[in-house]
């Protein structure tokens, strides 16, 4: 039996589980990015727009959401401003691959509303892994 005292807290924390929602309407994106989320040890949720996003988030109160930008019914600008009325603690990632108007317009609204970092699809997934865990250590 390890004695209590030589247990370090912060090694026990830095392994803690982080729950994470995804929203996205692409589901080979979300696939691909729960299985690259999930093999790094969090739980992932996934949600394929913004209506249903929301919803999880409110039940999960999750430490982070990643929300694609261009979405049917909410779009990510719509979602990205309702979870910080509900919550500014959970932790934003906006993501886009494009859409009606161009990728960085979007992806720089939703850093002025208040998503903690921005990046486009075509990330590597080694960079995606290394944001998602630097919002997380915030």
């Amino acid at each position: 039996m390890i004695p209590v005292e030589t247990i370090n807290l912060n090694e026990v924390n830095r392994f803690k589980m982080s729950r994470i929602v995804l929203i996205d309407d692409d589901p080979r994106f979300r696939r691909m990015l729960r299985r690259l989320l999930t093999r790094e040890g969090h739980q992932v949720t996934e949600s394929e727009d913004g209506n249903t996003g929301l919803e999880q988030v409110k039940i999960l109160n999750p430490d982070l959401v990643i929300t694609d930008m261009v979405m049917p019914e909410k779009d990510g600008i719509e979602t990205v401003t309702e979870i910080i009325k509900w919550n500014r603690e959970i932790k934003i990632l906006a993501i886009s691959g494009g859409g009606k108007i161009t990728t960085d317009i979007y992806l720089q609204m939703a850093k002025q509303l208040g998503a903690n970092r921005i990046c486009n699809k075509g990330v590597e997934p080694v960079e995606l892994i290394k944001i998602v865990n630097e919002l997380l250590a915030l």
